[in-house]
């Protein structure tokens, strides 16, 4: 009897420790299926381009996750977030399928490690890009069947952009012509008018709509621009900024629509293809960093306010063709300084003094700066109101604005003669 109770016993205990065992496994298995695993849509991505990083998380724990995405900021700008999930029941049972797309902007070339993302308790692997130069073209592109060879995609680039200038010593304020160019050959599509970052030792003004050119399959876009350095010694060129996308074509290529023939028919109905079933694809370049020497002011310009420019003119207007002065009573005129080549908040500022004749009250210039034949013409209106002192013939003195002329290297004067 007591042998029987116990091998009862025996029995009992195993069957719980069958129990614990499967248990644990249970939990092993269930803790193994929660899973985050990391992926990108390119493992080649050029310099400049916005590739995905997609995050997806498998278990029950997903609405309390959010991955921390600081580890990714030494080697990427991060352009974008979006996040998805989807939960499913089976016997009872729910498990949530959660998804997050991270848009990265690489900060440099070469073969960089994107690190794991912890999300809670939850890590993904590491994953390995390279990092190609700026407009390459990947080698996706193989599947756009722009180019015949690997040799053929190898040379070429998707786009191009570069900023030149026309002076590489111009004194400081003196106006420097760019272009900004823009070459591209799979349709690159701009989000917005190029801008300029470091700029803060500029001004920077447009100087004509921009020109379009397309030939040989390429389209070739020209920015025109007149920029003024407002410190001297070494200053590094503005880099201009282009925000734009392109479509996917890779996407659309694969498309099993395409397989059958259907691409025919959407050529006959007019309709672009792959702009229907591609995906954009952001892009964020820049122009090469390039220093210049900029000069000082001209050492023998002794004047007060530098102005430097290849023409200067002064002139006064009367309000009346042939006003008549009378003591009490007021006259106006209106001196006008125009310059070319420098922006308008660079134009002196006229000292006018009361004397024994006139008492002379000019109002705040009216600035403006206009473009004519590719330059920057600056012009200051000032309104001077003049009351005579006392009767008998009179002389208004003459104004002089000093000038430097960077053409001939000297100081010249404008004049507006004294006037009886």
């Amino acid at each position: 009897m007591q042998r029987e109770d116990i091998m009862i016993k025996s029995e009992g205990i195993m069957k719980k420790l069958m129990l614990i065992i499967l248990a644990l496994l249970w939990q092993i298995a269930a803790a193994a299926a929660e899973t985050l695993t990391a992926s990108v849509d390119s493992t080649e991505v050029p310099m400049g381009e916005v590739f995905n990083l997609n995050l997806s998380y498998d278990g029950k724990n997903g609405a309390s996750l959010q991955p921390d995405l600081s580890v990714l900021q030494d080697d990427f700008s991060i352009y974008s977030t979006s996040s998805s999930s989807q939960i499913s029941y089976v016997n009872g049972q729910s498990s949530e399928l959660r998804d997050w797309d991270i848009g990265l902007l690489p900060k440099h070339e070469g073969n960089i490690t994107i690190p794991a993302v912890s999300a809670g308790k939850y890590k993904s692997q590491p994953l390995q890009i390279k990092v190609l130069p700026q407009g390459t073209a990947a080698a996706a592109g193989k599947a756009q069947n722009k180019v015949k060879n690997d040799n053929q995609l190898a040379e070429a680039n998707k786009f191009s952009v570069d900023l030149a200038i026309n002076l590489q010593q111009p004194y400081v304020q003196q106006e420097v012509n760019a272009v900004l160019t823009i070459k591209d050959k799979i349709g690159l599509q701009l989000t917005s008018e190029p801008q300029f970052v470091n700029a803060e030792n500029w001004i920077i003004k447009p100087l004509q709509k921009p020109v379009i050119k397309q030939q040989n399959g390429e389209t070739e876009i020209k920015f025109y621009y007149a920029m003024f350095p407002q410190k001297s010694g070494k200053q590094d060129l503005p880099a201009a900024k282009i925000n734009g996308f392109y479509m996917g074509f890779d996407q659309a290529a694969n498309h099993p629509l395409l397989h059958q023939g259907v691409n025919s028919l959407f050529q006959l109905m007019n309709v672009d293809f792959d702009e229907m079933f591609g995906t954009q694809k952001p892009v964020e370049l820049y122009t090469k960093v390039q220093t210049i020497e900029v000069l000082p002011a001209a050492a023998e310009y002794g004047a007060k306010w530098w102005l430097p420019s290849d023409e200067v003119k002064v002139k006064a207007l009367w309000n009346e063709k042939k006003p008549l002065f009378k003591v009490g009573e007021t006259v106006a005129r209106q001196i006008i300084i125009l310059a070319s080549g420098v922006a308008e908040t660079q134009l002196p500022e006229i000292s006018f003094q009361d004397d024994e004749n006139f008492k002379v009250y000019p109002e705040n210039p009216e600035l403006e700066a206009k473009i004519f034949d590719g330059r920057v013409i600056a012009q200051s209106v000032t309104r001077v109101v003049y009351i005579p002192q006392k009767g008998g013939e009179q002389i208004l003195p003459e104004i002089r604005v000093p000038w430097y002329n960077v053409k001939t290297k000297k100081v010249e004067t404008a004049v507006i003669p004294a006037e009886k």
